[in-house]
């Protein structure tokens, strides 16, 4: 049992730093859905639109919910918001490379939805340790 103290306790900053990176996951979400919905429905754009559009709008929010809360980091904002934005770029082409798969070998849309809503995430939390990097090795929880 010591053993898994030892374990539990030499993870605690890591394990402290996914709770908080899912906190701020959350709140985008919720935020990225009413913004789309009131995109949509409310001023009538385009539901592909809209898409783009929230995600694009949420991007500073969710940068500084990250920088601030999950990294804390004290760092140079346009240093990491370059690699941030760099990362965005990428989960819009893994969205857009999950949506052209499913659109040319066909299966059902949650299959392409789970892949979308799993892989970023796993990939955000690993790269963003980069993304708000000390000059070595991992910054502070």
């Amino acid at each position: 049992m010591a053993s898994l103290d030892s374990l539990v306790s030499q993870h605690r900053p890591l394990v402290a730093r996914l709770l908080r990176f899912a906190a701020i996951g959350l709140f985008n979400t919720l935020a990225y859905f009413c913004l789309a919905s009131f995109l949509q429905s409310g001023l009538g754009i385009a539901t592909y639109w809209t898409s783009y559009l929230a995600y694009f709008i949420l991007v500073p929010a969710s940068f500084i919910g990250h920088k601030r809360f999950t990294f804390k980091s004290d760092r140079r904002s346009s240093r990491e918001f370059g690699r941030f934005i760099v990362v965005q770029m990428l989960n819009l082409g893994i969205i857009a490379a999950s949506n052209l798969a499913a659109e040319r070998f066909g299966g059902p849309s949650w299959a392409t939805f789970a892949v979308i809503s799993i892989a970023i995430p796993v990939a955000n939390f690993i790269v963003f340790h980069w993304v708000f990097a000390a000059r070595r090795g991992w910054p502070a929880p």
